[in-house]
């Protein structure tokens, strides 16, 4: 499986999670961090994921949801994926919304 389909793969994984539970933007992003090593790559959390609405990039953390402790309010949320074989040092991106 390639590194797109990985990444895709990874997303639905937390998009299960997401929706299985309440957890924080934390939570979900070291659920993928150890997702990703058990598939045998690296997960970058330079983009780590955002609210679309009311205070998104701005206000209240702009660190991304990987530093989000409380648990996600509604909202639209942008889940980033980004990942890196690092035997190949090839890397894949994928963002999209969980619903």
């Amino acid at each position: 499986m390639g590194l797109k389909l990985y990444s895709e793969e990874l997303f639905r994984d937390g998009l299960d999670f997401y929706r299985n539970g309440n957890p924080s933007g934390a939570e979900i992003y070291q659920f993928l961090l150890d997702k990703a090593k058990d598939y045998g790559y690296e997960f970058d959390l330079s983009n780590c994921g955002h609210l679309i609405g009311l205070f998104a990039h701005s206000a209240c953390y702009k660190e991304g949801m990987r530093y989000f402790t409380d648990k996600m309010q509604p909202g639209i949320w942008i889940l980033e994926i980004q990942i890196r074989d690092p035997r190949l040092n090839l890397g894949a991106f994928l963002e999209d919304i969980l619903i």
